[in-house]
């Protein structure tokens, strides 16, 4: 399709994404903010541990479903996609919450020891909200329908901020009042969704396709694996962090993590119309255009970097108060492996639209593996420190990795997804001035 070949077109969907993603950082630092000067260290390390439960469900048993859809969605009409991968959707979340709820009882006392067990059970039951809500993204993403994507994404942070604010600094609802705003913005952004995915959808067409549902869970289960260690390697370390030191010292790292991942908006903006733009192109237009997007994010990405690295103190004595100071050296050490895995997102995507999700997922394991490793012998001897670095020594190795992998598959060379070059810049001003 010549819309997918625009470059163009598809600037003005990833700018529009990256505006998005930074709109949505800015507005996770705001809830971040009053989570942290509400509930203090202790207690936003609490809720940080409670909807790490559902998190942690969803990544372990989503089956892939997310990019499956993305990867099909050339096989069969947008009704039979979102009604059988729906099926999918439902039955994983039964199953979810049936293995998660005793899980999480049998693992209390050695993670979950200060959290009432009202929490806990709440949590459980909100698997099925967050893999609808994981299921109906990537169904956006698959239909190209990027700005509604993003503008529902806006929905549920701005009412997640709004009711934030009213439960907990106006009401002083404490950990409860942060629960429930997280619940009712992500049903509320729910339901917006199916109503636009209702609009999608001829139901003459609609039927169970058992051959759609195999496929999807063939292609999903091939990047299931990437996608649970990938994701594994965001948040494990907080449940190592809690078990060798205590929820103050989460509530410091998550502050770091969250200022750190604030770097990876560009590449995951950019990722994520990458993907189903290059599952349409042909292999030698994805040649050429994928180190084009490549250099120019390394190129930010490595900006915003250097301007963490000088205002970290600021940052955090500004945003979060200097009770939250003990995490600067901690975001100190996030940044190299931030840098890097900035590269590995944005040729992940490439390799996982070529159908080549195995690279994906083995670099995912060592990144996992080397981090879990890392951890055990760090955060003993240097706390929240050792997490981060940690952390940064798995993102560089798998990174360096899936470089080697992506050289491999497509015989590209280094310097053409590494180093920036002046016709990048060129081009960059040329497509600026013809959209704005």
């Amino acid at each position: 399709m010549k819309v997918y070949e625009d470059n163009n077109y598809f600037f003005r969907h990833s700018l529009n994404s990256i505006v998005t993603q930074y709109l949505s950082s800015a507005i996770s630092v705001l809830i971040s903010i009053t989570n942290a000067r509400v509930l203090g260290p202790e207690g936003k390390g609490k809720f940080s541990l409670i909807v790490l439960i559902p998190w942690f469900a969803v990544v372990l048993g989503r089956l892939g479903i997310g990019h499956a859809v993305i990867y099909c969605v050339k096989k069969t009409s947008k009704t039979n996609l979102i009604i059988n991968s729906f099926i999918i959707v439902c039955f994983l979340s039964i199953f979810l919450v049936v293995i998660t709820l005793p899980l999480v009882f049998r693992v209390k006392n050695l993670f979950f020891e200060n959290i009432e067990v009202k929490f806990l059970i709440i949590a459980s039951f909100l698997i099925p909200l967050l893999l609808l809500e994981n299921y109906v993204m990537a169904i956006f993403q698959a239909l190209y329908r990027i700005v509604l994507r993003n503008m529902i994404s806006i929905i549920l942070l701005l009412s997640n901020l709004l009711l934030l604010l009213i439960l907990t600094a106006v009401l002083r609802l404490g950990l409860t009042g942060a629960i429930i705003s997280f619940i009712v913005s992500v049903i509320l952004s729910l339901l917006i969704s199916i109503l636009f995915l209702l609009k999608e959808m001829n139901f003459k067409e609609a039927k169970v396709n058992l051959t759609l549902i195999k496929d999807l869970l063939e292609y999903g289960l091939k990047t299931h694996i990437g996608n649970v260690l990938k994701d594994m390697s965001y948040r494990g370390d907080i449940l190592i962090i809690s078990y060798f030191l205590n929820p103050i010292s989460v509530g410091y790292y998550m502050v770091a993590v969250n200022i750190a991942e604030m770097l990876w908006k560009i590449p995951e903006g950019v990722g994520s119309v990458l993907l189903p733009c290059a599952v349409k192109m042909e292999k030698t237009q994805v040649k050429l255009f994928t180190p084009l997007v490549c250099r120019g994010v390394i190129f930010l990405v490595f900006i915003f970097c250097l301007m963490v690295f000088f205002f970290r103190n600021s940052i955090i004595k500004f945003f979060f108060g200097e009770a939250y100071l003990p995490s600067a050296n901690a975001l100190l050490l996030l940044l190299p492996g931030v840098f890097a895995f900035a590269i590995w997102k944005i040729l992940a995507n490439d390799l996982i639209a070529q159908g080549l999700p195995f690279y994906y997922s083995f670099t995912s394991f060592i990144s996992l593996v080397t981090m879990i490793i890392a951890d055990f012998l760090l955060i003993p001897k240097l706390g929240i420190k050792g997490a981060s670095l940690a952390s940064s020594i798995a993102y560089i190795i798998a990174t360096a990795l899936i470089i080697v992998f992506y050289l491999r598959a497509t015989n590209n060379n280094l310097s053409k997804i590494l180093l920036p070059l002046r016709t990048d810049f060129e081009k960059l001003l040329e497509t600026l001035k013809q959209n704005f």
